[in-house]
Order: structure tokens, then C-alpha cells, then sequence
């Protein structure tokens, strides 16, 4: 029976890109094993634990001296934080694509606010997310191909058919918007 549970030994860098999912799924697994097999002692969980990791993986933990910090350094290293307010962004600009059935745009609608980390809030809380979120969608952040990011504003997004990725020459836009993050044209030399 313990061989229905048994996980496979986790082996996933840190910085892939599903890292957190294949870290949720096997811990989820793992903790079944050590529940079906019955292993109580911190000591014991921390063998098991050791036992179950690659080498690279073991490497994060080989420090530490109990199975709770053990466990604790390797969630702080695959789970990473939530980015809530792109979350939200990307839940309120979802449209529907034109070949998706109604059922598969609630379906993307779900998985998307799955990430939104909704919660009981108060008036006064509701009411700062609406400024934020509203600031928010007023400006657009630019990833330009040189790997910079800067934001602008969307009234400025207007295409002009010219070379600049903002359509406006980025010094008057500056001067007109003293609010706004200053980005320089990559083109000067």
C-alpha cells in the first residue's frame, strides 16, 4: 500500500518556471506518504524528507536540524510571492477570445481570479484598492526590447506610425507629465 503513495524524488530548480506548481504537487504527495506510513517523529520526517530530494535540492536543506525549518527554507524557495495587482490586471482585461465558448471564458475567468487572493475586506481597504486599481489603469508598463522596463502613460500609447515605441517624442512627453516615470529613447547615442 505504501508503494501507492510513495512520491517520486523531487528534483526541480528553483528558477523554472514551475517550480511552485511541481513543489505544491509533490509536498501535497509526500505528506501523504509520511501520514500513510505513519511517521510521527520530527527526527524520522526529516530522514524521510532527505531521502525523497535530489542532491541538488538537498543542498538547500542539508543545514538545517529539524523537518519544520527544513520544510519552511524549501517553501521560501519554490513558492513565490503573488503578484496581486498584475493578477487583477489581468482578470479585469481578460476578454473573451472569439472562438471560445462561454463555459472556456468562465473557465479562464476562474483560474485567472484564483490568483487575485480575494478576501473580507473592510470599506475603507475596498476603497484604496479602487484608487490603486484605477491608477493602475490609466498607465501601461513597457518592457523595451533592451530589457528595460518603464511605465507610461496610456494617453500617450496613440500610434503614429514613426519609430518610437510611444508614438510622441519621450522629452516633450516628460515635460507634460511631470508624474510620470522619465524613459529615454534607446536609439540616442
Amino acid at each position: 500500500m505504501d508503494k501507492l503513495y510513495r512520491p517520486d524524488k523531487f528534483d526541480t530548480d528553483t528558477d523554472c518556471s514551475t517550480a511552485q506548481r511541481e513543489w505544491t504537487h509533490w509536498f501535497r504527495t509526500f505528506e501523504n506518504f509520511v501520514e500513510k506510513a505513519d511517521i510521527g517523529e520530527d527526527a524520522d520526517r526529516l530522514k524521510v524528507l532527505s531521502n525523497f530530494l535530489s542532491s541538488n535540492v538537498f543542498e538547500y536543506i542539508n543545514d538545517c536540524t529539524t523537518y519544520e525549518t527544513s520544510l519552511a527554507t524549501l517553501a521560501s524557495l519554490y513558492i513565490k510571492p503573488k503578484n496581486i495587482i498584475y493578477a487583477r490586471h489581468l482578470l479585469s482585461t481578460r476578454k473573451q477570445i472569439p472562438s471560445e465558448t462561454i463555459t472556456q471564458y468562465i473557465t479562464a475567468l476562474e483560474s485567472l481570479v484564483k490568483k487575485c487572493d480575494f478576501k473580507a475586506i473592510s470599506a475603507e481597504q475596498n476603497k484604496n484598492d479602487h484608487i490603486r486599481d484605477a491608477f493602475i489603469s490609466e498607465y501601461a508598463f513597457i518592457c523595451r526590447s533592451d530589457g528595460r522596463e518603464t511605465t507610461v502613460s496610456l494617453k500617450h500609447m496613440a500610434p503614429t506610425g514613426d519609430d518610437s515605441i510611444f508614438g510622441h517624442d519621450e522629452t516633450e512627453m516628460s515635460q507634460s507629465t511631470p508624474n510620470m516615470l522619465i524613459f529615454t529613447n534607446s536609439n540616442q547615442t
